[in-house]
Protein backbone atom coordinates (compact mmCIF):
# COMPACT_ATOMS: atom_id res chain seq x y z
CA UNK A 1 0.00 0.00 0.00
CA UNK A 2 2.78 2.34 0.87
CA UNK A 3 4.69 1.60 -2.34
CA UNK A 4 1.61 2.29 -4.49
CA UNK A 5 1.17 5.68 -2.85
CA UNK A 6 4.81 6.58 -3.48
CA UNK A 7 4.46 5.47 -7.08
CA UNK A 8 1.40 7.63 -7.68
CA UNK A 9 3.08 10.61 -6.03
CA UNK A 10 6.19 10.23 -8.19
CA UNK A 11 4.04 9.96 -11.32
CA UNK A 12 2.23 13.19 -10.46
CA UNK A 13 5.54 14.93 -9.78
CA UNK A 14 6.89 13.92 -13.19
CA UNK A 15 3.68 15.07 -14.87
CA UNK A 16 3.97 18.50 -13.25
CA UNK A 17 7.58 18.84 -14.42
CA UNK A 18 6.59 17.96 -18.00
CA UNK A 19 3.75 20.50 -17.97
CA UNK A 20 6.08 23.17 -16.61
CA UNK A 21 8.61 22.52 -19.38
CA UNK A 22 5.90 22.71 -22.03
CA UNK A 23 4.65 26.01 -20.63
CA UNK A 24 8.14 27.51 -20.67
CA UNK A 25 8.76 26.30 -24.22
CA UNK A 26 5.61 28.02 -25.48
CA UNK A 27 6.17 31.28 -23.69
CA UNK A 28 9.91 31.42 -24.38
CA UNK A 29 12.49 33.42 -22.48
CA UNK A 30 11.65 37.07 -21.96
CA UNK A 31 15.22 38.34 -21.35
CA UNK A 32 13.66 41.67 -20.40
CA UNK A 33 12.51 42.37 -23.98
CA UNK A 34 8.76 42.03 -23.43
CA UNK A 35 6.81 45.26 -23.00
CA UNK A 36 4.77 45.28 -19.82
CA UNK A 37 3.57 48.88 -20.01
CA UNK A 38 -0.02 49.34 -18.88
CA UNK A 39 -1.19 51.50 -21.74
CA UNK A 40 -0.31 52.80 -25.23
CA UNK A 41 2.10 55.62 -25.99
CA UNK A 42 1.81 58.43 -28.52
CA UNK A 43 4.89 59.71 -30.35
CA UNK A 44 5.62 62.45 -32.85
CA UNK A 45 7.94 61.08 -35.53
CA UNK A 46 9.99 63.69 -37.42
CA UNK A 47 12.09 62.61 -40.39
CA UNK A 48 14.83 65.07 -41.42
CA UNK A 49 16.81 64.89 -44.64
CA UNK A 50 20.44 66.13 -44.56
CA UNK A 51 21.28 65.32 -48.18
CA UNK A 52 23.03 68.42 -49.59
CA UNK A 53 25.82 69.21 -52.11
CA UNK A 54 28.03 70.27 -49.21
CA UNK A 55 27.82 66.97 -47.31
CA UNK A 56 27.63 64.69 -50.40
CA UNK A 57 29.21 66.60 -53.31
CA UNK A 58 29.99 63.57 -55.48
CA UNK A 59 27.50 63.24 -58.35
CA UNK A 60 24.88 65.19 -56.42
CA UNK A 61 21.69 65.08 -58.56
CA UNK A 62 20.51 68.54 -59.57
CA UNK A 63 17.84 67.68 -62.15
CA UNK A 64 15.88 64.85 -63.82
CA UNK A 65 15.02 64.34 -60.98
CA UNK A 66 16.80 66.45 -58.37
CA UNK A 67 17.75 65.08 -54.97
CA UNK A 68 14.63 64.30 -52.96
CA UNK A 69 12.97 61.79 -50.61
CA UNK A 70 10.05 59.48 -51.18
CA UNK A 71 7.12 59.07 -48.83
CA UNK A 72 7.96 57.56 -45.46
CA UNK A 73 6.50 54.13 -44.68
CA UNK A 74 6.43 53.08 -41.01
CA UNK A 75 4.87 50.15 -39.14
CA UNK A 76 4.53 49.23 -35.48
CA UNK A 77 4.96 45.51 -34.86
CA UNK A 78 6.30 42.78 -32.58
CA UNK A 79 9.16 40.30 -32.93
CA UNK A 80 7.15 38.06 -35.27
CA UNK A 81 7.45 40.48 -38.18
CA UNK A 82 10.28 42.40 -39.90
CA UNK A 83 9.88 45.16 -42.47
CA UNK A 84 13.45 44.58 -43.64
CA UNK A 85 16.60 43.09 -42.13
CA UNK A 86 20.23 43.86 -42.87
CA UNK A 87 21.99 40.72 -44.06
CA UNK A 88 18.79 39.11 -45.36
CA UNK A 89 17.15 39.11 -48.77
CA UNK A 90 14.69 41.90 -49.54
CA UNK A 91 11.05 40.96 -49.91
CA UNK A 92 9.14 41.83 -53.07
CA UNK A 93 7.59 44.77 -51.21
CA UNK A 94 10.98 46.13 -50.12
CA UNK A 95 12.36 45.62 -53.64
CA UNK A 96 9.55 47.52 -55.35
CA UNK A 97 9.72 50.33 -52.82
CA UNK A 98 13.53 50.65 -52.95
CA UNK A 99 13.65 50.59 -56.76
CA UNK A 100 10.60 52.58 -57.89
CA UNK A 101 8.87 53.76 -54.69
CA UNK A 102 5.77 51.57 -55.09
CA UNK A 103 4.12 50.76 -51.74
CA UNK A 104 1.40 48.29 -52.83
CA UNK A 105 3.25 45.15 -51.78
CA UNK A 106 4.49 46.71 -48.54
CA UNK A 107 0.94 47.60 -47.55
CA UNK A 108 -0.31 44.15 -48.53
CA UNK A 109 2.37 42.46 -46.43
CA UNK A 110 1.55 44.66 -43.44
CA UNK A 111 -2.16 43.85 -43.73
CA UNK A 112 -1.46 40.12 -43.85
CA UNK A 113 0.80 40.40 -40.79
CA UNK A 114 -1.85 42.40 -38.97
CA UNK A 115 -4.27 39.50 -39.32
CA UNK A 116 -1.76 37.41 -37.39
CA UNK A 117 -1.47 40.22 -34.77
CA UNK A 118 2.16 40.74 -35.75
CA UNK A 119 1.63 44.33 -36.96
CA UNK A 120 -0.16 47.00 -35.00
CA UNK A 121 -0.55 49.85 -37.52
CA UNK A 122 1.00 51.41 -40.62
CA UNK A 123 1.80 55.10 -41.08
CA UNK A 124 3.08 57.22 -43.92
CA UNK A 125 4.10 60.79 -44.69
CA UNK A 126 4.31 62.69 -47.95
CA UNK A 127 7.58 62.91 -49.82
CA UNK A 128 10.09 65.74 -49.57
CA UNK A 129 10.87 67.56 -52.83
CA UNK A 130 14.43 68.48 -51.81
CA UNK A 131 17.35 66.73 -50.17
CA UNK A 132 17.00 68.88 -47.04
CA UNK A 133 13.63 69.03 -45.32
CA UNK A 134 11.28 67.61 -42.71
CA UNK A 135 8.22 65.39 -42.69
CA UNK A 136 6.28 64.23 -39.64
CA UNK A 137 3.43 62.09 -38.43
CA UNK A 138 1.96 60.87 -35.15
CA UNK A 139 2.36 57.26 -34.00
CA UNK A 140 0.38 55.27 -31.47
CA UNK A 141 2.21 52.23 -30.08
CA UNK A 142 0.58 49.44 -28.11
CA UNK A 143 2.36 47.17 -25.60
CA UNK A 144 1.75 44.17 -27.88
CA UNK A 145 3.53 45.93 -30.79
CA UNK A 146 6.27 48.14 -29.29
CA UNK A 147 8.72 47.91 -32.22
CA UNK A 148 9.02 50.53 -34.97
CA UNK A 149 10.39 50.00 -38.48
CA UNK A 150 10.42 52.52 -41.32
CA UNK A 151 11.78 53.07 -44.83
CA UNK A 152 12.36 56.12 -47.06
CA UNK A 153 13.66 55.77 -50.61
CA UNK A 154 16.59 57.86 -51.85
CA UNK A 155 15.49 59.58 -55.09
CA UNK A 156 17.11 59.16 -57.56
CA UNK A 157 18.90 55.87 -56.88
CA UNK A 158 19.02 52.28 -58.18
CA UNK A 159 17.69 50.58 -55.01
CA UNK A 160 18.93 52.69 -52.10
CA UNK A 161 16.95 53.68 -49.05
CA UNK A 162 17.31 54.75 -45.44
CA UNK A 163 15.45 53.04 -42.65
CA UNK A 164 15.13 51.70 -39.14
CA UNK A 165 14.72 48.02 -38.32
CA UNK A 166 12.77 46.99 -35.20
CA UNK A 167 13.46 49.94 -32.91
CA UNK A 168 12.13 49.03 -29.45
CA UNK A 169 10.45 52.01 -27.78
CA UNK A 170 9.48 50.14 -24.61
CA UNK A 171 11.83 49.28 -21.74
CA UNK A 172 10.14 46.85 -19.38
CA UNK A 173 7.08 48.65 -18.07
CA UNK A 174 8.07 52.14 -19.31
CA UNK A 175 7.98 53.87 -22.68
CA UNK A 176 11.01 55.80 -23.85
CA UNK A 177 10.56 59.56 -23.73
CA UNK A 178 12.72 60.61 -26.69
CA UNK A 179 14.86 58.83 -29.27
CA UNK A 180 17.11 60.36 -31.95
CA UNK A 181 18.86 58.27 -34.61
CA UNK A 182 21.19 59.14 -37.50
CA UNK A 183 20.42 57.20 -40.67
CA UNK A 184 22.80 55.75 -43.26
CA UNK A 185 21.85 54.50 -46.74
CA UNK A 186 21.11 50.83 -47.43
CA UNK A 187 21.43 48.85 -50.65
CA UNK A 188 18.45 46.53 -51.20
CA UNK A 189 20.60 44.13 -53.22
CA UNK A 190 18.23 43.97 -56.19
CA UNK A 191 19.92 46.44 -58.59
CA UNK A 192 23.62 46.68 -59.47
CA UNK A 193 23.72 50.39 -60.32
CA UNK A 194 26.62 52.40 -58.85
CA UNK A 195 25.39 55.99 -59.29
CA UNK A 196 22.27 57.94 -58.40
CA UNK A 197 21.09 58.05 -62.03
CA UNK A 198 22.17 54.54 -63.09
CA UNK A 199 19.81 52.73 -65.47
CA UNK A 200 17.97 49.63 -64.35
CA UNK A 201 20.47 46.76 -63.99
CA UNK A 202 18.91 43.85 -62.03
CA UNK A 203 21.19 41.92 -59.67
CA UNK A 204 21.15 38.19 -60.55
CA UNK A 205 21.14 36.38 -58.23
CA UNK A 206 19.65 38.72 -55.67
CA UNK A 207 22.00 39.79 -52.87
CA UNK A 208 21.38 40.55 -49.22
CA UNK A 209 20.52 43.99 -47.88
CA UNK A 210 23.73 45.80 -46.93
CA UNK A 211 24.59 49.18 -45.47
CA UNK A 212 26.41 51.57 -47.82
CA UNK A 213 29.58 53.07 -46.32
CA UNK A 214 32.34 55.38 -47.52
CA UNK A 215 34.38 52.26 -48.49
CA UNK A 216 31.66 49.84 -49.64
CA UNK A 217 30.86 49.19 -52.42
CA UNK A 218 34.53 49.70 -53.17
CA UNK A 219 34.27 51.18 -56.65
CA UNK A 220 35.35 54.66 -57.85
CA UNK A 221 32.06 55.10 -59.72
CA UNK A 222 29.96 54.60 -56.62
CA UNK A 223 28.18 57.83 -55.62
CA UNK A 224 28.87 57.22 -51.93
CA UNK A 225 32.52 56.20 -52.36
CA UNK A 226 34.65 58.60 -50.28
CA UNK A 227 37.88 56.67 -49.54
CA UNK A 228 39.33 59.46 -47.38
CA UNK A 229 36.42 59.34 -44.94
CA UNK A 230 36.25 56.77 -42.18
CA UNK A 231 32.45 56.97 -42.22
CA UNK A 232 29.75 58.83 -44.12
CA UNK A 233 28.03 61.79 -42.50
CA UNK A 234 24.38 61.09 -41.68
CA UNK A 235 22.27 61.52 -44.78
CA UNK A 236 19.08 61.68 -42.69
CA UNK A 237 17.84 61.37 -39.12
CA UNK A 238 14.68 60.70 -37.14
CA UNK A 239 13.46 62.04 -33.82
CA UNK A 240 10.74 60.40 -31.75
CA UNK A 241 9.18 62.45 -28.95
CA UNK A 242 6.57 61.02 -26.64
CA UNK A 243 3.42 63.06 -26.10
CA UNK A 244 2.65 63.67 -22.42
CA UNK A 245 -1.12 63.38 -22.49
CA UNK A 246 -3.82 60.79 -22.34
CA UNK A 247 -4.30 58.76 -25.49
CA UNK A 248 -8.10 59.08 -25.19
CA UNK A 249 -7.82 62.86 -25.69
CA UNK A 250 -5.43 62.86 -28.60
CA UNK A 251 -6.13 64.83 -31.73
CA UNK A 252 -4.84 63.15 -34.89
CA UNK A 253 -2.01 65.01 -36.54
CA UNK A 254 -2.14 65.36 -40.28
CA UNK A 255 0.76 63.95 -42.25
CA UNK A 256 2.39 67.05 -43.64
CA UNK A 257 5.59 68.57 -44.90
CA UNK A 258 7.22 71.08 -42.59
CA UNK A 259 9.46 73.95 -43.72
CA UNK A 260 13.11 73.32 -42.96
CA UNK A 261 13.73 75.97 -40.25
CA UNK A 262 10.47 75.37 -38.41
CA UNK A 263 9.94 72.74 -35.73
CA UNK A 264 6.87 70.50 -36.17
CA UNK A 265 3.70 71.67 -34.51
CA UNK A 266 0.43 69.90 -33.96
CA UNK A 267 -2.47 71.03 -36.10
CA UNK A 268 -6.00 69.81 -35.47
CA UNK A 269 -7.44 71.19 -38.72
CA UNK A 270 -10.42 72.77 -36.91
CA UNK A 271 -11.34 76.42 -36.56
CA UNK A 272 -12.16 77.81 -33.14
CA UNK A 273 -15.76 78.56 -32.23
CA UNK A 274 -15.18 82.34 -32.18
CA UNK A 275 -13.61 82.42 -35.62
CA UNK A 276 -16.34 80.19 -37.04
CA UNK A 277 -19.09 82.47 -35.69
CA UNK A 278 -17.31 85.57 -37.01
CA UNK A 279 -17.00 84.08 -40.48
CA UNK A 280 -20.65 83.00 -40.49
CA UNK A 281 -21.82 86.45 -39.35
CA UNK A 282 -19.83 88.19 -42.10
CA UNK A 283 -21.24 85.88 -44.76
CA UNK A 284 -24.83 86.43 -43.56
CA UNK A 285 -24.34 90.21 -43.43
CA UNK A 286 -22.91 90.30 -46.93
CA UNK A 287 -25.75 88.22 -48.35
CA UNK A 288 -28.39 90.33 -46.57
CA UNK A 289 -26.97 93.61 -47.88
CA UNK A 290 -26.68 92.19 -51.39
CA UNK A 291 -30.30 91.02 -51.42
CA UNK A 292 -31.53 94.33 -49.92
CA UNK A 293 -29.73 96.48 -52.48
CA UNK A 294 -30.89 94.30 -55.37
CA UNK A 295 -34.54 94.44 -54.28
CA UNK A 296 -34.34 98.23 -53.74
CA UNK A 297 -32.94 98.90 -57.20
CA UNK A 298 -35.54 96.68 -58.90
CA UNK A 299 -38.34 98.36 -56.94
CA UNK A 300 -37.19 101.87 -57.90
CA UNK A 301 -37.02 100.97 -61.58
CA UNK A 302 -40.49 99.44 -61.54
CA UNK A 303 -42.06 102.39 -59.71
CA UNK A 304 -40.37 104.89 -62.00
CA UNK A 305 -41.56 103.03 -65.07
CA UNK A 306 -45.18 102.89 -63.80
CA UNK A 307 -45.27 106.59 -62.84
CA UNK A 308 -43.71 107.69 -66.11
CA UNK A 309 -46.48 105.90 -68.01
CA UNK A 310 -49.27 107.43 -65.87
CA UNK A 311 -48.16 111.05 -66.38
CA UNK A 312 -49.10 113.05 -69.42
CA UNK A 313 -46.57 114.93 -71.49
CA UNK A 314 -47.30 118.27 -69.86
CA UNK A 315 -47.16 116.78 -66.39
CA UNK A 316 -44.17 114.55 -66.98
CA UNK A 317 -41.38 115.18 -64.54
CA UNK A 318 -37.87 113.97 -64.36
CA UNK A 319 -37.14 111.51 -61.65
CA UNK A 320 -33.81 111.23 -60.06
CA UNK A 321 -32.17 108.91 -57.62
CA UNK A 322 -30.25 110.61 -54.84
CA UNK A 323 -27.80 108.65 -52.77
CA UNK A 324 -28.08 109.56 -49.11
CA UNK A 325 -25.23 107.36 -47.95
CA UNK A 326 -22.90 105.68 -50.39
CA UNK A 327 -21.30 103.59 -47.68
CA UNK A 328 -24.54 101.91 -46.62
CA UNK A 329 -26.01 101.77 -50.11
CA UNK A 330 -29.35 103.40 -48.99
CA UNK A 331 -30.96 105.45 -51.73
CA UNK A 332 -34.24 107.42 -52.16
CA UNK A 333 -35.87 108.75 -55.27
CA UNK A 334 -38.19 111.63 -56.03
CA UNK A 335 -39.09 114.29 -58.58
CA UNK A 336 -36.28 116.40 -59.91
CA UNK A 337 -36.03 119.66 -57.96
CA UNK A 338 -36.39 122.93 -59.72
CA UNK A 339 -33.12 124.81 -59.98
CA UNK A 340 -32.87 127.52 -57.35
CA UNK A 341 -35.33 125.80 -55.00
CA UNK A 342 -34.50 126.35 -51.35
CA UNK A 343 -36.02 123.04 -50.27
CA UNK A 344 -33.44 120.86 -52.00
CA UNK A 345 -29.76 121.49 -51.32
CA UNK A 346 -27.17 121.24 -54.01
CA UNK A 347 -25.40 118.42 -52.16
CA UNK A 348 -26.43 115.70 -49.72
CA UNK A 349 -24.28 114.99 -46.68
CA UNK A 350 -23.82 111.60 -45.03
CA UNK A 351 -21.59 111.98 -41.99
CA UNK A 352 -18.25 113.20 -43.31
CA UNK A 353 -19.00 112.05 -46.88
CA UNK A 354 -20.41 114.68 -49.25
CA UNK A 355 -21.94 113.50 -52.52
CA UNK A 356 -23.39 115.31 -55.48
CA UNK A 357 -26.96 114.01 -56.15
CA UNK A 358 -26.75 112.21 -59.50
CA UNK A 359 -29.44 112.98 -62.04
CA UNK A 360 -30.96 110.36 -64.33
CA UNK A 361 -32.42 111.75 -67.54
CA UNK A 362 -35.41 109.93 -69.00
CA UNK A 363 -37.40 110.38 -72.15
CA UNK A 364 -40.88 109.04 -72.84
CA UNK A 365 -40.60 108.88 -76.62
CA UNK A 366 -37.76 108.77 -79.11
CA UNK A 367 -38.70 112.26 -80.34
CA UNK A 368 -38.60 113.94 -76.89
CA UNK A 369 -35.72 116.24 -76.12
CA UNK A 370 -33.35 115.88 -73.20
CA UNK A 371 -34.06 118.26 -70.35
CA UNK A 372 -31.23 119.39 -68.14
CA UNK A 373 -31.91 119.82 -64.46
Amino acid sequence: MMSSELLSFGWLQQLLVVLLKLTLSFTGPTNGTECTARGPASYILVFTGHWSPQTFPKQYPLFRPPAQWSKLMAITHNKQHRLFQEGALASIGVQNFAEVGVTVDLVKGAKDARKRRAVGAMYRTAGIATGIGHSSTELLLQPRSPLLSLMVKVIPSPDWFVGVDSLNLCEGDKWKQEVTLDLQPFDAGTDSGFTFSSPNYPTVPQENITQITSQMPKHPANSFYYPRLTELPPIASIRLTRQRRSSSRQTPMSNHILPHPIHPQRFSGRLTWTRSCACLFQICLFLSLSVFITIQCISMLLIHYILSLSLSTSQRHLWIVRCLCGRLGVCVWGPAPVQGSATVPATSSCGQLTLEPPVLRWRSRPSARHTTV
